[in-house]
């Protein structure tokens, strides 16, 4: 009896030995924070193109951040121009410069987060259909944006 009570108390004593020794050096510190995704959009009132008003123009505003709080995430956004018709001519700026499209995308615009951002897209949109008609079809603009890192 006295050995068996002898092996599991040095048992014990070794299991602690080895435990405390492996924990201590083993030990992880985790650090672990959830990014800050900043795209906000805005925009000024639509114009609408009728018999009318035969030209628009619109914008639209991207940025990277709110209330000085500037975007963790970099992101990649395309716009996509849904419902187009021949009866309209349609140019597209960013900040100025002419975006290109490709059957209906544009090139990919980058959305960086290292420093403030604001970009500021231009729809010109001019009816050059029969000015008899009323142009019923609507003509959507859409953004789909993803994260890059």
């Amino acid at each position: 009896m006295k050995k068996v009570f002898l092996f599991l108390f040095l048992f014990f004593i070794i299991f602690l030995f080895f435990h405390f020794n492996y924990k201590s050096k083993n030990n992880l510190n985790i650090y672990s924070e959830i990014a800050v995704p900043i795209f906000e959009i805005s925009f000024n009132d639509i114009k609408e193109i009728n018999n009318n008003n035969l030209i628009a123009e619109n914008n639209i505003y991207i940025k990277n951040y709110k209330n000085n709080i500037l975007s963790d995430i970099s992101f990649e956004y395309y716009l996509y121009l849904e419902y187009p018709t021949d009866l309209l001519e349609i140019n597209i700026y960013l900040n100025s410069k002419k975006i290109n499209f490709n059957n209906f995308y544009s090139e990919k615009i980058i959305l960086n987060n290292s420093k403030k951002e604001n970009h500021e897209i231009k729809i010109k949109i001019n009816y050059i259909g029969n000015f008899k008609k009323n142009y019923s079809n609507k003509l959507k603009l859409k953004i789909f944006a993803k994260q890059i890192y």
